[in-house]
This record gives structure tokens, C-alpha cells and sequence, in this order.
């Protein structure tokens, strides 16, 4: 889907033209792992919440968006695990 957008200005440029292309995003990193692994260990994401993991982070894990490697670092100083047990990635 895109946008297009003209702008007529009263000095040059006179009309200035853009266009926004709104894409299907596809993920390729996968956090499913890290569900598996908290529900191995009794871990809640409660638990996280206490332990230095916000809201905005739990929310991007549970959508398969991308975080930081030092919120990676910190989930598997947490949980006790490695990056393997957090996230792996889609082909």
C-alpha cells in the first residue's frame, strides 16, 4: 500500500512530491525459545518485570521484533540460559 503526498509551497520548490510504500514485514528472528525455556524453568514474566525487563521489551519478544543484545545478554543472565535457549532464526 502507499501513500502519496504533494506539497505546493509559494517559493521553489513549487510542488514537492513523496510517496510512503507501507511493506509486509516479515521476521526472521523467532523468540518461541525463550517460552519454552521460561516454562522449563518457572519462570513467569512477572518475574522478568522485577528483574530489569520492561513492558515495551516483553511486548517486542512476544511479536518477534528485534531487541538489543544487551537485553538479550540480560534475559539469559536472568533466566540462567544461553542466546539458544532465547531466540533462534527463520530461513
Amino acid at each position: 500500500m502507499c501513500i502519496s503526498t504533494i506539497l505546493v509551497l509559494d517559493s521553489p520548490p513549487y510542488n514537492l512530491h513523496s510517496t510512503v510504500c507501507k511493506r509486509a514485514v516479515s521476521y526472521l528472528i523467532d523468540f518461541s525459545p525463550l517460552w519454552d525455556t521460561m516454562r522449563e524453568r518457572n519462570i513467569t514474566q512477572y518475574y522478568l518485570l522485577q528483574n530489569g525487563i520492561d513492558n515495551k521489551t516483553l511486548d517486542s519478544l512476544k511479536k518477534n521484533r528485534n531487541i538489543t543484545l544487551l537485553t538479550l545478554e540480560k534475559l539469559c543472565d536472568i533466566i540462567g540460559c544461553t542466546p539458544n535457549d532465547v531466540v533462534r532464526f527463520k530461513k
